[in-house]
């Protein structure tokens, strides 16, 4: 089974559901890694059971890897603890949510180091900001991975312990850590940002997809984008990396010339892609798509005859290896997705265009004008083929995590997404160069590209017509992305 064209897909496929399937029995891990080990002795010394072992073998490896990724168990109710806010997402009816660090709990045994990733509330009027530790009275709420609630079980397989509820007056101390270099790039980042004269709306919308600071995104501006099917826009995925890859390939396309060009045109996009990645403050779902996309440029410059699907679960496979929680961010599984659908829909959807073209009688020697026309069709059309190939794999997603089912996407895409690769580009631009006396072009276009973005998100919001308020279950999501994988593998059995 694992000798055929994709035996690396496959073996991602089956270390995947044993990482589900540590979710829902939860053995001990010392007998799952014993089980993987001797799964493995079998395959190795027994031919005839050979296949059959290493199947199990990759299996219980995914349970053993979910095992070591389980955030600890907290104690549920109020206590004494100091926090490290690392992500503040938004302000709601007048509370400050977002992402923390742990960094010791107060116990009947006194202070315990503990270091583990929690989503936190407290009071906006605090005044508390990223890489500020909060020392106060919390209600700790922890995740259950067995929680009857999706949303918490998907919470809990993140990474997250608990949700912290700041009390009311118990605030204990309250000042400013020290920065990492990743938020002390992203202050820079934000404060580049800051000095082009952008609108507001504009401003917010730059940040997000640029520095992935989304506090600012006002929640008139979430739910138009939620509800036109554009929300995974704002939400800095493997998409927008791409878009980065694509402007750092166009940039250095020269090098190549050189004598070994294209290692240093690999070596200079993957920098570039980590820069990006430092812009954004290092945030755990854009460090996971990071690597995701230098390994599988590492790959393609040591492996070409690879194919890319191949080279794409390698490095999905390594990552969650490393960390099998990575399975469970949403920006890891968006940016997964949206690669794969284009890959292989989205390339094969384009191909129609060159078969229909072969089929056209063209002169022997068509005119300038005529090969530039056919070149741009056939940009258009590839265009839209992998914008629509994205779209409609993220449908399932969008509705799992957004509560909603728009067909929007499926119009917008095609047409919104190089609009917010231009808005990436531009924004990567204003951030690293010193653009100086260009400041205000350079915004107005930011302005004017937003400004579209925005428009169309707020058209499509105030016309329901192909929106529904539709938040499926997990087997619901698993049930659509089957569907899809059979009807695919009918498609390409049939060719």
């Amino acid at each position: 089974m694992l000798r055929s064209r994709y035996p690396i897909t496959k073996a991602l496929i089956l270390l995947i559901l044993g990482i589900v399937l540590s979710g829902a029995a939860e053995p001990p891990l010392v007998f799952t890694l014993s089980l993987a080990l001797l799964s493995f002795l079998v395959a190795w010394a027994a031919h005839s059971f050979r296949v059959w072992a290493l199947l199990a073998a990759i299996v219980l490896l995914g349970v053993t890897v979910g095992e070591i990724a389980e955030p600890p168990h907290l104690e549920r109710g109020i206590h004494e603890a100091i926090i490290r806010l690392d992500r503040p997402t938004s302000v709601r009816e007048g509370e400050l949510l977002g992402e923390a660090t742990l960094c010791a709990l107060r116990g009947d045994d006194g202070w315990q180091d503990v270091g583990c990733s929690v989503r936190f509330r407290c009071d906006s009027s605090l005044a508390a900001g990223e890489a500020d530790l909060l020392h106060a009275l919390f209600y700790v709420v922890p995740y259950e991975a067995a929680s009857p609630s999706a949303f918490v079980r998907s919470i809990s397989r993140q990474g997250f312990a608990a949700e912290l509820r700041y009390c009311d007056g118990t605030l204990i101390a309250l000042r400013t850590d020290d920065l990492t270099i990743g938020e002390s790039l992203r202050h820079f980042s934000l404060s580049q940002l800051d000095a082009l004269p952008l609108r507001s709306d504009s401003r917010a919308v730059v940040e997000a997809i640029t520095t992935a600071h989304t506090s600012s995104l006002t929640p008139t501006l979430r739910d138009s984008y939620s509800l036109s099917g554009m929300s995974h826009l704002l939400a800095i995925s493997g998409l927008h990396i791409g878009f980065v890859v694509l402007f750092a390939l166009l940039l250095f396309r020269w090098v190549v010339l050189f004598r070994h060009g294209q290692i240093l045109l690999s070596a200079l996009v993957i920098v570039v892609v980590w820069l990006y990645a430092f812009m954004a403050g290092l945030q755990p779902s854009v460090l996971r798509a990071t690597i995701m996309f230098s390994l599988f440029e590492l790959l393609t410059l040591f492996s070409r005859r690879t194919p890319i699907l191949e080279r794409l679960s390698f490095a999905a496979l390594l990552m969650l290896l490393f960390d099998a929680s990575t399975l469970y961010d949403v920006g890891f599984q968006l940016s997964f997705v949206a690669v794969v659908a284009i890959v292989v829909w989205g390339t094969s959807w384009g191909r129609l265009w060159q078969k229909g073209s072969a089929d056209e009688s063209l002169p022997r020697r068509p005119s300038p004008l005529r090969r530039c026309l056919t070149w741009c069709r056939r940009w258009l059309w590839l265009s839209l083929s992998l914008s629509v190939a994205a779209s409609v794999a993220l449908l399932p997603l969008t509705s799992y995590y957004f509560g909603t089912l728009s067909l929007w996407s499926v119009i917008t895409s095609p047409l919104m997404i190089p609009v917010s690769g231009l808005v990436v580009c531009l924004g990567f631009v204003a951030i690293v160069l010193p653009v100086g006396d260009v400041s205000e072009p350079l915004a107005w276009l930011l302005d004017v590209s937003v400004g579209v973005m925005n428009d169309v998100a707020a058209w499509c919001s105030s016309h329901e017509w192909l929106v529904a308020s539709w938040r499926c279950e997990g087997w619901q999501c698993a049930a659509m992305y089957g569907v899809m994988v059979v009807l695919t593998l009918a498609a390409t059995h049939k060719k």
